[in-house]
């Protein structure tokens, strides 16, 4: 496809023609039909990433149309291509997928990106389900703690999400917790004290499901994770966090949290990447310029990050693929009004 690039110098004026000659060059002109196995998933995201900009969504006009290859064919085509990444839940069609993905939503077709993603991601988390053991579905009757590092992770995120909620719909002013007051200001704490005072937040939570907090516990070759959350002498689960203006907010849940915490034997592969967001009235999310090595790293990055949505979105596709499912990641919005 690349060299059929190359040869026919694609352009606004001959996209359309060049969409559909590649279509019939390559035999997949039928991209509808969901019984055909036509092009694997890099060939569907490079269609889509050549063709997005090239060609608007058309909707098919009312009435009696000719032809299949108008615009609005194109349309159809390219969404169907899409759906069909969003079936699919290999390795490959995961990170071709998360290769489009684009903060702006008003972006050609990204709405339906966003909603194919969301579709894999519910395909991968069916066929990765499996029942409760018997000792599991015992422990979830009596209320008992969880049974592995899993379940571990998947209570503190739970109580993290809890207490997002409290700070939303709180009257008490939680966020005030994590700034200091400086000259009448409120300045950001540093991530140490930012990480005690969630931890004093959610601890009483977890104890009850017999859940241990310990913050910046060594590691070896001298490494400290931000905390971790254990249960009995068995499990261990790392927490890594970074306020939203590190250099290195988007490599580290693989190149720290991954690489040096979740290896621990104890740990069981999974971990938990924790965010603080501020606002970008403290500090901009950085590496997004056109020339910065993150963006040199992570290309599909968005422009401009002004979330804590966004922001959790962005990271979470800088995350391997076959890792997503083992590092969650959550973007504290610590913002204030």
């Amino acid at each position: 496809l690349e060299e059929a690039e190359q040869r026919i110098a694609i352009n606004d004026d001959n996209a359309l023609a060049s969409f559909f000659t590649l279509s019939t060059h390559c035999g997949f002109d039928e991209f509808h039909n969901p019984r055909t196995k036509l092009i694997d998933a890099d060939h569907i995201a490079w269609l889509i990433k050549t063709f997005r900009d090239l060609l608007p969504q058309t909707p098919r006009p009312g009435g009696v149309t000719t032809g299949s290859t108008n615009a609005w064919d194109a349309t159809e085509n390219l969404h169907a291509l899409i759906n069909r990444l969003g079936e699919d839940t290999s390795p490959e069609a995961v990170d071709a997928l998360a290769s489009l993905y684009d903060a702006d939503i008003k972006r050609n077709y990204q709405q339906s990106i966003r909603r194919a993603m969301e579709t894999q991601r519910k395909k991968k988390a069916d066929r990765q389900f499996s029942p409760l053991s018997v000792e599991g579905f015992k422990a979830l009757i009596k209320n008992e703690a969880p049974l592995t590092p899993g379940d571990v992770q998947t209570w503190v995120v739970e109580a993290l999400m809890d207490f997002q909620r409290e700070l939303t719909g709180s009257e008490l002013d939680q966020k005030k917790l994590f700034y200091d007051t400086v000259d009448e200001t409120k300045e950001p704490k540093n991530e140490t004290d930012c990480t005690e005072a969630l931890i004093a937040q959610i601890k009483d939570k977890l104890l009850s499901f017999g859940i241990g907090s310990e913050i910046e516990r060594h590691m070896p070759a001298g490494k400290k994770a931000d905390a971790f959350f254990t249960l009995g002498q068995g499990i261990a689960v790392p927490l890594e966090a970074k306020r939203h203006w590190h250099e290195n907010v988007f490599s580290a849940p693989t190149e720290q949290l991954d690489k040096l915490y979740t290896i621990h034997h104890k740990a069981g592969g999974y971990g938990i990447y924790l965010v603080y967001w501020f606002g970008s009235s403290h500090n901009t999310v950085p590496g997004l310029s056109a020339r910065s090595k993150t963006r040199e790293q992570f290309p599909w990055l968005p422009d401009k990050i002004e979330s804590a949505e966004v922001l959790r979105e962005a990271v979470e596709i800088c995350i391997p693929a076959d890792r997503r499912d083992q590092l969650k990641v959550i973007v504290l919005d610590l913002e204030l009004s």
